[in-house]
């Protein structure tokens, strides 16, 4: 029963449940719904002529999803593990830190490049998504410090430390939801 509650086994990563704390679980069932929920208004943007909202709300609908399932799949750990696995029989381990560190400096590149195109195809109307937009920066943050291994400061302090990383991550899944759920209200008002 243990390997099913845990991911790294004896060094070894195993398909299992990652977080099977109540606070995880719940997490995951609110990433599962604002995928689902932002699926359902882009299906709603669908009936429009502008794509950019259909765009941003698809992009979103798909990074909730995957996110969803790396909350208790911690696929991260896998990709960790290789790399291990790489810089040993490599011999880059010695500077595994400072590779470390142009991994989470490509990945902050690839997140402001996808929240600038993200931006830029719903520049019509991304104020009145500016709460989605603030989920997805929370959730960014959250997968950089995860990235940083804890590594990262700011003014001094360790933001992965609780509660920083409950309310990164949870603050950003509840805003996601709650855009989705205002613009599908939006959407019955008018249907009215």
């Amino acid at each position: 029963m243990s390997d099913v509650l845990a991911i790294l086994v004896k060094g070894q990563w195993k398909p299992g449940i990652g977080d099977p704390t109540i606070l995880g679980w719940v997490t995951t069932i609110g990433y599962f719904i604002a995928s689902g929920l932002c699926g359902a208004y882009a299906i709603y943007e669908r009936r429009t002529s502008d794509r950019g909202p259909r765009v941003f709300w698809w992009s979103l609908t798909v990074f909730m999803l995957l996110l969803g399932f790396n909350k208790q799949l911690d696929i991260q750990v896998l990709v960790l593990q290789i790399a291990r696995q790489m810089s040993e029989e490599q011999g880059w381990f010695a500077e595994r830190d400072v590779v470390r560190k142009w991994i989470i400096l490509s990945f902050a590149f690839i997140g402001l490049v996808l929240m600038v195109w993200l931006g830029w195809t719903g520049r019509r109307v991304w104020l009145r998504y500016i709460l989605a937009v603030a989920g997805i920066a929370l959730l960014i943050f959250f997968v950089l410090i995860r990235a940083s291994g804890n590594r990262l400061m700011i003014l001094g302090y360790r933001p992965g430390r609780f509660p920083m990383y409950d309310i990164l991550e949870v603050g950003g899944v509840v805003c996601v939801i709650v855009s989705a759920l205002i613009e599908l209200r939006r959407c019955r008002k008018k249907a009215m």
